[in-house]
């Protein structure tokens, strides 16, 4: 879990898909902001359940992988008063 304080600077993202990696599952997300896909694993996924393909996401603390894609160190639901 990621050692910064809230709020930290969430992107808005749509989640697509649930994958199988080598260190677990992973949530596969999309943002118009972001080239190419953001994944995020899914012990770092802050609900009770998963999301349905095509919800919208609240994903932050994302760093850059060494291949050039991204990975969020968070993930939550958008809620009604997010700023995005």
């Amino acid at each position: 879990m990621s050692n910064l304080p809230y709020p930290w600077f969430e992107i808005e993202a749509v989640f697509q898909s649930l994958v199988p990696g080598r260190h677990g599952k992973y949530l596969v997300c999309t943002a118009d902001s972001v080239e190419g896909s953001i994944t995020v694993s899914l012990g770092n996924w802050r609900e009770n359940r998963l999301p349905e393909p095509g919800e919208i996401l609240m994903l932050g603390d994302l760093t850059q992988k060494k291949g050039g894609g991204w990975r969020a160190g968070i993930a939550r639901f958008k809620r009604l008063g997010d700023k995005h």
